[in-house]
């Protein structure tokens, strides 16, 4: 279909995110990343 919204990016990019990262689980602190990366690992759509 060609009516879909090109992908913001290629498949296999990967970028820093320029925010920290925190999750938490049952109000536990299970992730604190400063270094995180986005990655791209496929479209979220298929064509």
């Amino acid at each position: 279909m060609t009516d879909y919204p090109k992908a913001i990016a290629p498949v296999d990019h990967i970028e820093p995110v320029p925010r920290r990262i925190r999750a938490f689980l049952a109000g536990v602190q299970v992730l604190d990343k400063t270094r995180a990366r986005y990655v791209w690992e496929w479209p979220f759509y298929r064509s």
